[in-house]
């Protein structure tokens, strides 16, 4: 009985371990689409928006966890 707990920590655990890895592989993923973009245009900024506001809503809401300043008691 007393192992249950351990478990469902380590399945909780794994989810957001599994969930880091996959925001990870997206903004490599991502990343390499910048670059890319980056060398085949000469002014590239307005082809890359997307790609850095998407990037930067990844970081901000998975790494920083903001949207749980608005929670109550997650802060």
């Amino acid at each position: 009985m007393s192992e249950e707990p351990d478990e469902r920590r380590n399945d909780g655990f794994a989810a957001r371990e599994k969930l880091g890895w996959m925001v990870a592989g997206a903004l490599f993923v991502l990343t390499l689409v910048e670059y890319f973009v980056a060398i085949q245009f000469e002014q590239p900024l307005l082809w890359l928006l997307p790609f850095i506001i998407a990037k930067g809503v990844l970081i901000i809401e998975y790494f920083m966890h903001f949207t749980a300043l608005f929670k109550p008691g997650e802060h």
